[in-house]
């Protein structure tokens, strides 16, 4: 992304970049060497990824509404689903962060996790890993992501509206 955003505007430079780059890492990132509207020039849409969710091939649910349910079913005994994801604000992450929040978590559960989670973000390896990495952690509550989520979307639909690029219902 840096390389892209300072190389000289001759169009021999062309970056294929995601989602990930562009608007989560810049949400994540108080500081970037780039700025993701400023410095590239948007050429063309040119694919979708999909975020795909597994289960073990012994989970009985065959679907995700089936595997909400059989998640929900064991939440009131203290058992938690958890999942995997490629890491720390990618897209496979936010979209299970994602699923959890819309999959209406007991609030006990939500909160369980949220204070598990402020404390890894404070154990001085962990930080000091993803510092290596560039990232900056940051804390939040459920309210305030949820608040961040909304405030997102109405700006991203706003720019991608104003480009053109946004389908419209």
């Amino acid at each position: 992304m840096q390389i892209a955003a300072k190389a000289a505007p001759d169009g021999y430079t062309l970056l294929m970049g995601s989602s990930t780059q562009f608007s989560i890492s810049p949400a994540l990132r108080a500081k970037l060497p780039f700025d993701p509207v400023r410095d590239y020039t948007p050429i063309a849409q040119a694919a979708l990824t999909p975020v795909i969710l597994t289960a073990q091939a012994a989970h009985p649910a065959r679907s995700l509404q089936e595997l909400i349910q059989s998640a929900k079913a064991k939440a009131p005994a203290g058992d938690v689903m958890s999942y995997g994801s490629t890491g720390f604000g990618g897209a496979p992450h936010i979209a299970g962060e994602l699923l959890q929040r819309t999959a209406g978590m007991p609030p006990a559960i939500l909160h369980k996790i949220n204070a598990a989670l402020m404390r890894a973000l404070n154990v001085p390896e962990l930080r000091e890993q993803f510092a290596n990495q560039g990232v900056e952690l940051v804390s939040s509550t459920p309210d305030a992501l949820a608040q961040y989520v909304k405030s997102e979307l109405t700006r991203w639909t706003k720019v991608l509206k104003e480009m053109g690029v946004a389908e419209t219902p």
